[in-house]
């Protein structure tokens, strides 16, 4: 599978096994980027003051999928965000399976925080 066909694939799954943000919670999917090298998707609630991007990184030196999350009202810098999730890519299936994993995970263990209930403690 080339990287143009990675990044399709993940661009589609993305948005169906993630499309609980915008049908429950009321998220908008505002931002698709996509390249050979990496892809970024950014989930927005203006309401909830919370913004998710999930990146993949096709580059053999990259680490592959993050889910990182932002509190726009303070800071949507990089440096700013909680780091939440990863898949390295050599765990990584071609088809990219652990999608369904990663979107009900964030769904069940990061409940509080997509519903702008919680925010994380720590920094990583």
């Amino acid at each position: 599978m080339t990287s143009n066909s990675k990044s399709k694939n993940f661009i589609e799954k993305v948005q169906v096994y993630f499309n609980y943000l915008i049908t429950d919670f009321g998220y908008n999917l505002v931002e698709i980027q996509e390249n050979d090298i990496n892809d970024k998707i950014t989930y927005l609630n203006n309401d909830l003051d919370r913004q998710l991007t999930l990146y993949n990184s096709y580059h053999p030196a990259d680490y592959g999928f993050e889910a990182q999350w932002y509190r726009p009202s303070i800071s949507t810098k990089f440096s700013d965000r909680e780091f939440q999730l990863y898949e390295l890519q050599e765990n990584q299936d071609i088809e990219q399976k652990y999608l369904i994993k990663i979107a009900d995970r964030l769904r069940t263990q990061y409940d509080g925080i997509i519903k702008g209930t919680n925010w994380i403690s720590t920094k990583l």
